[in-house]
């Protein structure tokens, strides 16, 4: 049973991506992320958490929002060793290449991740 639920999307669209956070009543935290899709169940990313794992996210989040400069590429490295090294399921692999993607793109900026990729395709 959900004691709680925080979700966000945007309205008036159909099957938009949406956040969706339930805080159950067996004391666990339910986060969902949906991409956009063409049906109604899109592609859907979950993660259950208990009470204390939920409690860590948020303080992180917090730190992170406190930061001025948001470390982008240490939540991609803690991303790849959840999957790589705990097999989490929490991200799929085409996730950890965006998610890398992103980090590189914002430490090197778009130009110079491509002239890296260039770089190292030769």
């Amino acid at each position: 049973m959900v004691i709680s639920n925080l979700a966000a999307w945007t309205p008036g669209e159909p099957n938009p991506p949406y956040l969706s956070i339930n805080h159950c009543q067996n004391k666990n935290v339910t986060i969902s992320i949906r991409e956009r899709g063409n049906d109604a169940l899109g592609n859907t990313a979950s993660v259950v958490l208990t009470e204390d794992e939920f409690q860590d996210v948020l303080n992180q989040l917090k730190r992170n929002i406190n930061r001025k400069n948001n470390n982008v590429l240490l939540i991609a490295v803690k991303a790849c060793y959840l999957k790589h090294h705990l097999n989490s399921d929490a991200f799929g692999w085409d996730e950890i290449s965006e998610i890398l993607q992103n980090a590189l793109c914002n430490e090197l900026g778009d130009k110079g991740y491509q002239d890296w990729l260039s770089s190292v395709k030769k």
